[in-house]
């Protein structure tokens, strides 16, 4: 069954995009959003990743969701050049889980 367990949830769950087109966006989304097990739009993962205590954002080529409570949440506001070397380089699928 496709769906999210939040008992096993990583502190980030993120999908890269090709580029910044609608549509590689677009396909980003359907991805989180089948991953979350909802319906295929936006609104959809907003709603939900709200549920389970996520927030959304998009930076340097990635569509993620982290959550709210972590220590990456903080960092990733106040460091950038931290995050996107995490982003790009972290193997802890307990901490990043990247959506191929």
């Amino acid at each position: 069954m496709i769906g999210f367990d939040p008992r096993k949830a990583p502190e980030v769950i993120a999908v890269r995009l090709n580029n910044t087109s609608e549509r590689s966006l677009k396909k980003a989304i359907k991805k989180l959003t089948k991953h979350f097990g909802t319906g295929n739009s936006m609104l959809n993962l907003l709603q939900i990743a709200e549920y389970h205590g996520y927030f959304t954002g998009v930076f340097d080529n990635y569509l993620y969701v982290i959550h709210e409570g972590s220590e990456l949440s903080i960092t990733s506001l106040e460091e950038p050049e931290f995050w996107r070397m995490t982003l790009n380089s972290e193997p802890d699928t307990q901490v990043i889980q990247r959506i191929k």
